[in-house]
């Protein structure tokens, strides 16, 4: 898990074990979104930096890619990482209003994914890959969640502004459980919004904004905010 203001990433255990520092970062460096490949390798979004890292299990970093800007190959203020089911990368490039997808051996940057509506992302920062390979993703400045094909076909939406039933409020983190419930970190709203698949939603209050989310392989919900950690 990303602890971005001590600039390290942490891995928590759900045994009761202590958390583990994965990897300090001295450089300045903002880790803001991350994800786990298959080999047990971590692809890291500096936020900071302005760049992509991928970091093995013995805390090695093994490329960095991206410098501040907007072309190609460039950054600007990365958020959420994810992996595609053909193992590729997949990065929300927020500042930039853009999605990229990068090889996840080399770093190298092989596409975008623009939306086929032609509507521009508004601050694209969480973004999850479902068992389908349906892409999720958080737009914070438009508060809502957008689903899309790999291809940038528009699938739904989900939310609107507001702190009304399934409503959000600059949404952040994302995630798909084993049942196709959508939890959504509703930061403004210091909450936890479950859309289900039937169309109806739920509201999980949160001790302070609600940031990253995910869903473990016991299919317990793991929420981090501002200083904290909790599980449901």
């Amino acid at each position: 898990m990303c602890d971005t203001g001590s600039k390290r990433i942490q891995e928590f255990f759900l045994d009761g074990r202590p958390p583990r520092v994965v990897i300090q970062f001295n450089d300045g460096t903002y880790p803001m979104g991350i994800a786990r490949c298959d080999n047990g390798a971590y692809i890291v979004a500096d936020n900071a930096k302005h760049r992509v890292m991928r970091i093995d299990g013995r805390a090695t970093i093994k490329w960095t890619v991206g410098t501040p800007g907007n072309g190609k190959d460039q950054f600007n203020s990365p958020c959420g990482v994810a992996i595609l089911l053909d193992g590729r990368v997949v990065v929300a490039d927020a500042g930039n209003n853009r999605l990229q997808v990068l090889n996840a051996d080399t770093g190298v940057v092989v596409g975008t994914i623009t939306r086929n509506d032609g509507v521009v992302w508004s601050l694209p920062l969480g973004i999850t890959v479902d068992d389908k390979g349906l892409i999720y993703v958080a737009e914070q400045s438009a508060h809502r969640v957008v689903v899309i094909n790999v291809d940038g076909t528009v699938v739904r939406t989900l939310g609107s502004r507001g702190n009304g039933q399934g409503q959000l409020t600059y949404p952040w983190g994302v995630t798909v459980d084993g049942k196709g419930n959508v939890l959504v970190g509703d930061e403004g709203n210091k909450r936890i919004v479950v859309f289900r698949p039937d169309g109806t939603s739920i509201h999980i209050p949160t001790p302070g904004n609600a940031f990253d989310v995910l869903i473990t392989s016991t299919n317990r919900l793991i929420v981090s905010g501002g200083h904290f950690v909790a599980e449901y």
